[in-house]
């Protein structure tokens, strides 16, 4: 599965999360000094970011903005934890903005264009 690196100052967080996408078959890497985590995203290349809002003594915004200067391919959910359903619908929206990363894996099906009886002879618009 993704490669997800989990930003927060509280280690109870860091522990809740990743448990929990671990359990979902992600690898985690789990970061509590923000002055690494731009190293860290260009060094982990991890496949998305999950940022606290609520770190004590950081602005997580400006970090985002830090995040996003340094590996800006690189995802970043920034998010606040106040409850057990919280932690649900976080994990959710993790699946689904991974889903939405992925390529699909249907294949194309080669169509060979016939013009119809009707376009037949016709020039661009424009062009006659």
């Amino acid at each position: 599965m993704a490669k997800i690196m989990v930003v927060s100052d509280q280690a109870y967080l860091r522990s809740i999360l990743s448990e929990a996408l671990a359990m979902a078959g992600h690898r985690v890497l789990c970061v509590d000094d923000t002055s690494r985590v731009c190293g860290n995203c260009t060094e982990s290349r991890p496949e998305m970011v999950l940022l606290d809002l609520f770190m004590d003594g950081t602005d997580s915004w400006a970090l985002f903005h830090k995040i996003k200067c340094y590996a800006p391919e690189i995802p970043v959910m920034v998010y606040a934890l106040k409850s057990t359903l919280d932690l649900e619908r976080l994990k959710q929206s993790v699946h689904t903005a991974l889903d939405g990363l992925r390529p699909t894996t249907r294949r194309a099906v080669p169509v060979k264009h016939r013009p119809s009886a009707g376009m037949m002879g016709a020039t661009p618009m424009g062009t006659s």
